[in-house]
């Protein structure tokens, strides 16, 4: 799941909690305001106390959400907007509540709220600007619940409203620590993919050449089948076998062998294209798997390969040292084994056919002649 996908997944999530929040506030002033008016029941849905604390309040709450929401489900807005815009729909609502229902000192700490909320992505600049409107809100709200305030209460009351700006300044400092830890911890996760991707295609890779494994061959051959049986895309097969080569360890050591076998892997990969798998399949074995490639083309790269390496000169032998190899299309039909057992016969005919070239398949020869 991607970086967005999740931000999306916990603007969701933030949402619901809106919708909560903004119920749950709903039933209460609506429970406290039936208590308090219960002399004065006729009138009750109509007075100034109805109007200031539940009809305006309630519709600001639901506005919000219903904004927050609109721009969540928009596909002309950036991610980081919508993130942003979901943390301010959050402040709106908890200077809402500290704005109206000033009476209780206890809610403006709900501006502390927001400030948490904004580490959920991880962006400092989004802390800062929650942290400076949580400070301007509060001192909106200090100076709207001022004017209602008994004076023999006034100081007690500014006392709460110091304390909740200090509580905010802290939720900052550990919004900070939060993000900072947040940051620290991915990074500590990437580190860890990334070294298990690295393993992962170690794993994949013959160590000598560099070149694909044996293992790593049979997963992209069967890939190579599949795409090839559903999405109708072309590939080829060849199979390599270095000519005399025991004879080649046996005179000149087996260091000196494994310089023809890296020197042949690196021709191999200078005239190979980053779609096909060039694939050690064992000792001087190899496995080339020409993706999205007909017979004709295939059959060109494998003879220039052939030319590159027979021409090449290594300094501890005066003899050149030469490849046969044998190539097919997939026909259809045929599983990993069975295409390989074709490429592999077509590469004994060339050894049997004098060594040091390339066959094909007889119905690969009729439709490189067409």
């Amino acid at each position: 799941m991607d970086k967005d996908n999740i931000f999306s997944k916990y603007r969701l999530m933030l949402i619901k909690t809106y919708i909560l929040i903004a119920s749950s506030i709903t039933i209460l002033e609506l429970i406290f305001y039936l208590s308090m008016s219960s002399n004065n029941l006729e009138n009750r849905f109509f007075d100034f106390f109805f109007l200031i604390y539940m009809l305006i309040p309630t519709a600001i709450n639901f506005l919000t959400i219903g904004f927050v929401v609109k721009i969540h489900y928009s596909e002309k807005t950036k991610a980081d907007t919508k993130n942003f815009l979901t943390v301010l729909g959050f402040e709106i609502m908890t200077f809402n509540i500290a704005c109206m229902h000033n009476y209780f000192s206890a809610v403006y700490c709900a501006l502390c709220i927001p400030i948490f909320v904004c580490t959920i992505f991880s962006d400092k600049i989004f802390l800062k600007k929650c942290l400076a409107i949580s400070i301007v809100s509060l001192a909106v709200s200090v100076t709207v619940g001022a004017k209602f305030e008994y004076h023999e209460s006034y100081k007690i009351f500014m006392y709460n409203s110091a304390i909740a700006l200090i509580l905010i300044v802290v939720a900052y400092a550990i919004g900070v620590i939060l993000i900072n830890y947040g940051i620290e911890h991915n990074q500590e996760v990437e580190d860890q993919i990334f070294k298990q991707h690295l393993l992962k295609q170690q794993l994949k890779r013959d160590q000598m050449t560099g070149l694909f494994n044996n293992p790593a061959f049979y997963g992209y051959l069967s890939k190579a089948i599949e795409n090839s049986e559903n999405r109708n895309i072309p590939f080829c097969l060849s199979v390599i076998d270095i000519d005399n080569f025991k004879l080649v360890n046996d005179t000149y050591g087996h260091e000196n062998g494994n310089i023809v076998l890296v020197t042949l892997a690196r021709i191999m990969e200078n005239h190979c294209s980053v779609h096909d798998r060039i694939c050690r399949y064992g000792g001087e074995e190899f496995a080339i798997i020409f993706n999205n490639r007909e017979i004709n083309t295939a059959h060109k790269i494998m003879q220039n390969i052939l030319d590159s390496f027979r021409r090449e000169k290594f300094d501890f032998m005066e003899e050149n040292v030469t490849f046969s190899g044998g190539i097919c299309q997939y026909p259809g039909g045929l599983s990993t084994h069975e295409i390989f057992k074709l490429a592999d016969e077509a590469m004994y005919n060339a050894k049997n056919n004098g060594k040091n070239c390339i066959m094909l398949t007889k119905k690969d020869v009729a439709a490189l002649s067409e």
